[in-house]
């Protein structure tokens, strides 16, 4: 059972690395959407009516992404929390099954 709980850790440890990976990459998709932005935002002529609605729906379009990509990690972590709480039940229960005395291990 201990090997099994070692495995299962290393496998969710493998899987939560590549979800931060992920959120990475979501973050820097973000912020090269933001660069965009304020890029059109200064090369944008002053003089030139209209546009309003197009970069009001962009900005909004950035909010939402910026807002779902931290609904991703508040729930990752919310995960994260609940699976260690679960291994470390699960180690506290091995470990009083393997011993059979359910006590300290002296």
């Amino acid at each position: 059972s201990a090997s099994m709980g070692g495995s299962n850790a290393k496998t969710l440890s493998e899987a939560s690395r590549a979800v931060e990976r992920e959120l990475e990459r979501l973050r820097d998709t973000n912020e090269a959407m933001a660069n965009a932005l304020r890029r059109d935002d200064e090369r944008a002529s002053p003089s030139v009516g209209g546009g309003g609605e197009y970069r009001d729906a962009r900005s909004h379009t950035l909010q939402r992404h910026r807002e779902v990509l931290r609904e991703y990690v508040e729930e990752h972590r919310r995960l994260q929390r609940d699976v260690e709480d679960e291994l470390g039940r699960e180690a506290l229960l091995g470990g009083a099954t393997a011993r059979g005395d359910g006590g300290s291990d002296e």
